[in-house]
């Protein structure tokens, strides 16, 4: 579940970094340059993203405990982002490889 909720406050930090006007990403995939386009869907779309992923990680932790954990876990995603975005680490299968080691080890470990 963890895994998941990470998936999903990445997607939408990310959406909304595609938004921005100081960050040039050249070669937009054709996704990606749709919702560079529609500015209130990708609000829209981010900001339910985070309400998913906060109600998640509220009703698993608690309230303090999931409060804290989206906080930290936005931060790790906003890092990520804007530190791999520039070197164009930031691909769909790459996001799909991470999430699906994320997933085997959630299950295997823990």
């Amino acid at each position: 579940m963890y895994s998941t909720v990470f998936l999903l406050l990445f997607i939408a930090f990310y959406l909304l970094y595609n938004l921005s006007e100081r960050v040039v990403l050249k070669d937009k995939p054709r996704l990606l340059a749709y919702f560079s386009q529609r500015i209130w869907l990708t609000r829209a779309i981010s900001l339910l993203l985070t309400l998913i992923a906060s109600f998640l990680l509220i009703w698993q932790l608690g309230v303090g405990s999931g409060i804290f954990s989206i906080v930290l876990v936005l931060m790790a995603c906003g890092s990520l982002i804007v530190v791999l975005s520039p070197l164009r680490y930031v691909r769909l299968r790459h996001l799909l490889v991470f999430y699906c080691c994320l997933i085997a080890f959630e299950i295997f470990v823990f």
